[in-house]
């Protein structure tokens, strides 16, 4: 009983807890901004962003590269076709994972298809990277590289958590759906 009673009175004070901070985060959080959000640095698009930003590039420079991602970025309706091919394909894996037996045929038929888009990507990728050397002075295009280069020793996980210099991440919550 007393169990019983100090679990109530916990959860009753922590439910107040909640709510308590959620009103005193609505209540000083209601005037709107008076500045706008800034908008992506000299109106250059996600891609110019980083590396392409500090090479000094001239508006015609970021006018090329700019219709260079457009480019190989494709239309909304490709877009879409690619989001439901994606949903599809992992509706197909799931089925296999939740089949009673493995069905490797299937199973192959699925890893040649992603082995396929992965080249595509990996071919589009480098195009579009030759098609922006192009563009770039040969000063750019060696500071572009020097810039690279030092990428790999921040570390892959820097770049992807920037705020966890430990490395000590949270292993994934499996599937509780098994």
């Amino acid at each position: 009983m007393k169990k019983l009673l100090a679990t109530s009175i916990i959860a009753v004070s922590s439910m107040l807890t909640i709510n308590a901070c959620t009103n005193v985060g609505a209540a000083t959080d209601t005037t709107a901004s008076a500045t706008p959000m800034p908008a992506h640095k000299d109106g250059m698009g996600m891609g110019m962003r980083g590396d392409m930003a500090k090479l000094n590039l001239t508006d015609a420079q970021k006018a090329q590269i700019k219709a260079i991602y457009q480019q190989n970025r494709g239309d909304k309706d490709e877009r879409g076709t690619r989001m439901n091919e994606w949903q599809q394909k992992r509706e197909q894996v799931q089925a296999l994972v939740n089949s009673k037996t493995l069905n490797t045929a299937q199973l192959n038929q699925l890893a040649d298809a992603e082995a396929a888009q992965a080249k595509a990507r990996f071919v589009k990728y480098v195009q579009t990277e030759h098609a922006i050397a192009q563009v770039l002075t040969k000063e750019q295009r060696d500071k572009l590289a020097e810039m690279r280069k030092e990428r790999p020793e921040k570390g892959m996980h820097d770049m992807r958590h920037p705020g966890k210099k430990d490395g000590n991440m949270k292993p994934p919550i499996p599937n509780s759906d098994y």
